[in-house]
């Protein structure tokens, strides 16, 4: 992950460091790197930056993924489904 990732996702309220040097460096524990590793897994899946808030904010983040996961599979089905009944159309013309 870049600096510059890091930054917008502390600035997002999504993965703010355990600690801050006298230097302005941020640091991370081992919790805040598997969290941000999950940020950057869900960014890959194309979850927006509110729905990685919906997840983390979620009680049981990790108990609940799986749910996440699926309702964000129904989404992308849908969006192909529609792309696929504009490509049908654009071959109709």
């Amino acid at each position: 992950m870049t600096v510059k990732a890091l930054r917008y996702y502390d600035e997002q309220g999504l993965l703010t460091p355990s600690a801050r040097g006298g230097n302005g460096y941020r640091y991370y524990s081992e919790g805040d790197y598997e969290k941000g590793r999950l940020i950057a897994l869900l960014r890959e899946l194309d979850f927006s930056i509110a729905e990685i808030r919906d997840v983390l904010q979620s009680d049981d983040y990790q108990a609940d993924l799986p749910a996440f996961l699926q309702e964000k599979k129904g989404i992308i089905a849908q969006r192909i489904r529609r792309e696929r009944a504009l490509l049908q159309k654009i071959d109709a013309c």
